[in-house]
């Protein structure tokens, strides 16, 4: 599906794509930002974080690749939810496939927002608001993702495991954001 597409049938009253599907999609753009100001952080001046800088090119690759799969396998357990929704039924084998999504979501954004602040910090500095998007394009796809885990785990009979790595991973998010809001009060 091309982006008109994808698009079109996001903004339709089709249960999905939604906002899981959207989060990976954005995601998917932190990551191609951090392999532009990775590629524009090569020169001869930033000899010293090259190694690192490649290591970003190389994993953000493999994150826009699962960011895609996970973008079509969000929209497929989605509509299963969806149906089990319609048919009466709780199914929590749908909800746990859905929260699987979320979660590998939230691991590859918190790796994007980390990536962001490394080259934020080290990276070529003509490019600070492009490092600043990503961050910021990872932290609303985290959140979304924390909010739609949140959301399935009502569904579910046993959540307490569930809502305790909620916790954490809240505290991680903030703890990113904190440092990228460092890193925005020293460029004032």
């Amino acid at each position: 599906m091309d982006f008109e597409d994808y698009i079109s049938s996001l903004k339709s009253d089709s249960p999905a794509p939604g906002g899981g599907s959207a989060a990976a999609l954005v995601a998917i753009e932190s990551s191609a930002l951090n392999i532009m100001v990775s590629r524009f952080s090569m020169k001869k001046r930033f000899k010293g974080i090259e190694p690192e800088i490649k290591r970003i090119i190389e994993r953000s690759e493999l994150y826009i690749n699962d960011l895609y799969n996970l973008r079509i396998e969000d929209e497929k357990t989605f509509l299963n939810i969806m149906n089990d929704i319609k048919m009466g039924v709780r199914n929590s084998e749908n909800i746990i496939k859905n929260l699987r999504v979320s979660w590998h979501l939230i691991y590859i954004s918190m790796k994007n927002m980390e990536n962001s602040i490394f080259l934020a910090k080290y990276g070529n500095k003509n490019l600070i608001s492009d490092a600043l998007s990503s961050f910021y394009f990872s932290f609303a796809a985290a959140k979304t993702s924390f909010y739609n885990i949140k959301e399935n785990i009502k569904a579910m009979d046993n959540s307490f495991e569930e809502n305790l790595k909620l916790l954490v991973i809240k505290d991680i998010i903030n703890d990113l954001k904190l440092q990228m809001c460092l890193i925005e009060k020293n460029l004032k």
